[in-house]
């Protein structure tokens, strides 16, 4: 039987290969186990936003943001200009590829939660490994 943090090394090799339904399976697993750990939502968020289902990954961004904001402060109030880092994200959103199609306004949104949520836990943990 895996735990849920070797769920998520083995979502992990799959996203960076591009499996990403494959990737989701296991991250949604790790949830299953430690439906706290915000990581594993952010996991599941960036799998979901390659999938392009927009909704999920908003719903995974916004819990991994619930889970991860006691430890932050203010996260909502990160202004746009401070997303703009020198500051490496962490595996598994190092894929720059984006979607053929116009995204709505709706996906951005969730794009941005997730983008708050990677660059905020990168402020608080140097060596942030999702």
């Amino acid at each position: 039987v895996m735990e849920a943090g070797e769920y998520k090394e083995k979502g992990n090799k799959l996203f960076v290969n591009k499996k990403f339904s494959q990737a989701l399976e296991c991250y949604l697993e790790a949830i299953k186990l430690a439906p706290n750990e915000g990581l594993y939502h952010l996991n599941a968020s960036m799998a979901y936003l390659k999938l392009l289902k927009f909704s999920e990954a908003g719903q995974h961004a916004e819990e991994a943001i619930r889970l991860i904001s006691p430890h932050l402060s203010d996260i909502e109030s990160t202004s746009t200009s401070s997303t703009n880092t020198s500051t490496t994200s962490p595996s598994p959103s190092t894929s720059t590829s984006t979607p053929t199609s116009t995204p709505t306004s709706t996906s951005n949104n969730h794009k941005i939660l997730l983008a708050k949520a990677y660059y905020r836990l990168a402020e608080v943990n140097d060596n942030v490994t999702c």
